[in-house]
C-alpha cells in the first residue's frame, strides 16, 4: 500500500472527528437534558479546536512545500532546455509574500468551515433539546416523565436532523444552487484548490521574475462546461501581447484556479521552442470564442463522474454512522463497506438490522 499523503492524514483527522461526534450524540452523559447538552457543547467545542489545530499545521507544511515544488520543476525545466532562468530564491519578496497570503487565505476558509459545521449541530441541538422538553411538557399530565426520557427524546430527534443532513456539513455555493458537503469534504477541497494555486502562482511569479510573460493551460478530459473554455489556450500574463488573451480572463476572481478543486495548470509557453507553425495555430486557438465546446459523449462522461463521486460521499458519510454506532460489528473499511452495500445481499441486510436495533 502506498505512503499517505499529508492530506490524506488530515482529512482521516476529520473524518475520525465525525466519527466521535455520532459516539457524543449517541452516548449517555447524564440523567438530565441539561448534562446532556453541556457534554455535547463542551466536546464539540475541543473538536472544533482540534480540527483548526491540526490544520494549521498541514498549511504550514504544504503550502510552501508546493510553491518551492513548482519553483524549483521550473527551473529544472529551463536549464534542461538551455533557456534563460534565475536560481529561484523562496526569501525574495515575491515568493515570501505569495506563500503568506496562500496560507492566511486557506486557513480562513477551513475555519470559516470548521465554525459554520459547529454552529450548525449546535443549532440543531438547540432546537432538539427544545423539541424533547415541549414534548415531555405535553406528556407530564397523563404520564410521569423521568430527565432520562426527555434526554432520550432529545438524544433521538438530534440523531435524526443530524443524520439527515450529515455531522459536521458546510454550505457550499449559494441560493438554488446551495448545498451541503461533509467538512471534510470541504477541507479536502480547499486543500488541493490551495495546492494548486500555489503551483501556478509559483510558475507565474518565475516567469515574471525572469521576463516571460506566456502561459498556456493544461487540457483534460473529461472536464467541465467551465474549464472546457478556458483549456489549452495561450495567455499574456501582463495582458501586453496582444497576440494572445491576458491571463486575468481565466484568474478573473482573484484566486490562480478556474474554480475549486480545479484540476488545470498553467505552465510556462515558451516560444522559442515552438515551430512558427506552433505559434500560428496557439494564437488561433486562444483567440476562439469563449464557450463550452464539448461534446455530448464528453458531457455525458463528465456527469457519470460527477454522480459517482456523491455517491461516493453519501456512502462514506453513512458508513461513518455505522461504524460509530457498531463499532467492531460494522465492515472494517469503507470498500467493504461498499461492496457489501452494492451486492444487496444477506449481507447488508443483516448489517442494515444491526444498525437500526443498536441502541
Amino acid at each position: 500500500m502506498p505512503n499517505k499523503s499529508q492530506l490524506d492524514l488530515l482529512i482521516e483527522v476529520y473524518r475520525e472527528a465525525q466519527i466521535r461526534l455520532i459516539s457524543i450524540v449517541s452516548g449517555k452523559y447524564g440523567a438530565g437534558t441539561k448534562t446532556y447538552y453541556n457534554s455535547i457543547l463542551k466536546q464539540l467545542e475541543q473538536l472544533m479546536k482540534q480540527l483548526s489545530v491540526e490544520t494549521g499545521k498541514y498549511i504550514e507544511m504544504s503550502v510552501p512545500k508546493e510553491y518551492k515544488k513548482a519553483l524549483d520543476a521550473t527551473y529544472k525545466y529551463f536549464k534542461k532546455n538551455k533557456l534563460k532562468m534565475k536560481q529561484p530564491d523562496m526569501f525574495a519578496r515575491i515568493h515570501s509574500d505569495a506563500v503568506y497570503e496562500l496560507s492566511r487565505e486557506m486557513q480562513y476558509h477551513i475555519n470559516q468551515g470548521i465554525s459554520q459545521a459547529g454552529r450548525r449541530v449546535i443549532r440543531y441541538l438547540d432546537s432538539s433539546r427544545d423539541n424533547a422538553l415541549r414534548q415531555s411538557g405535553l406528556r407530564a399530565s397523563a404520564v410521569k416523565i423521568s430527565a432520562g426520557q426527555t434526554v432520550l427524546d432529545m438524544q433521538a430527534d438530534l440523531l435524526e436532523r443530524l443524520s439527515e443532513d450529515g455531522f459536521l456539513t458546510v454550505q457550499y455555493g449559494s441560493g438554488k444552487r446551495a448545498y451541503q458537503v461533509g467538512l471534510d469534504t470541504y477541507t479536502a477541497m480547499v486543500a488541493r484548490s490551495t495546492t494548486r494555486e500555489a503551483g501556478n502562482l509559483a510558475r507565474k511569479n518565475q516567469l515574471i521574475e525572469n521576463g516571460y510573460d506566456l502561459m498556456i493551460m493544461t487540457e483534460h478530459y473529461p472536464t467541465c462546461e467551465i474549464c472546457a473554455m478556458y483549456q489549452g489556450r495561450v495567455y499574456s500574463i501582463s495582458g501586453k501581447d496582444k497576440r494572445f488573451p491576458p491571463l486575468e480572463e481565466v484568474f478573473s476572481g482573484g484566486y490562480m484556479n478556474t474554480h475549486p478543486n480545479c484540476r488545470h495548470s498553467v505552465v510556462p509557453f515558451i516560444e522559442e521552442m515552438q515551430s512558427s507553425e506552433e505559434i500560428e495555430n496557439a494564437i488561433e486557438k486562444s483567440n476562439k470564442p469563449f464557450e463550452d465546446n464539448r461534446s455530448d459523449s464528453e458531457k455525458s462522461l463528465y456527469t457519470e463522474q460527477q454522480t459517482e463521486n456523491r455517491h461516493m460521499r453519501a456512502d462514506r458519510y453513512q458508513y461513518e454512522r455505522y461504524k460509530a454506532r457498531l463499532g467492531s460489528d460494522s465492515p472494517s473499511t469503507f470498500s467493504a463497506f461498499r461492496r457489501i452495500k452494492k451486492a444487496d445481499g444477506e449481507k447488508w441486510k443483516e448489517l442494515q438490522k444491526k444498525y437500526r436495533n443498536s441502541k
